[in-house]
């Protein structure tokens, strides 16, 4: 999977979040349980922004593979299959099912479109971690069915004085 982009932010930015201050310029994820009650949902809330900027539209909280009690109540699972067509998000379901017997999850963490133009597809966005082998077997699915999965890389400006290729 070499589909990357690189997207920066302002070192202060991270410290904002996690103060919940009005000078954040990320949104702040609407929920406070599990992972996101830690901030760890900082690095998405930074790629949200990026693409939002970019004029695109951002699901995040979504619900394509995982959870299959709780999918056919999701909204965000109701507009990929208004999206899609349900019959191909149920082939993905069913292929995919395999693999998250042996590990649930995977679900990259946006899903992005642009009403307009009706370009879509997902991202998975890391900071300082890398794809699992579950969404290694699982990208691949999402791609034969609905659309590319992106890899965001989200880094500080400041980390080591890198720049953003």
């Amino acid at each position: 999977m070499k589909k990357e982009i690189s997207i920066a932010y302002p070192d202060n930015q991270r410290k904002l979040y996690f103060k919940n201050s009005p000078d954040c310029i990320y949104p702040f994820w609407h929920k406070s349980v599990g992972i996101h009650k830690t901030g760890k949902n900082f690095p998405v809330m930074v790629a949200k922004k990026f693409f939002n900027d970019l004029g695109y539209e951002t699901l995040d909280d979504y619900l394509l593979v995982r959870c299959p009690r709780k999918r056919p109540k999701n909204l965000g699972f109701k507009k990929l299959c208004k999206i899609f067509g349900e019959e191909k998000i149920q082939r993905l379901i069913k292929e995919s099912r395999y693999i998250l017997n042996i590990q649930p999850g995977g679900d990259p963490d946006l899903f992005v479109y642009n009403k307009k133009t009706k370009e879509t597809f997902f991202v998975e966005v890391k900071e300082n971690d890398k794809v699992t082998e579950n969404q290694k077997k699982l990208f691949p699915i999402i791609e034969k069915y609905l659309a590319t999965v992106y890899v965001a890389r989200v880094i500080s400006f400041n980390k080591n004085n890198r720049k953003v290729k």
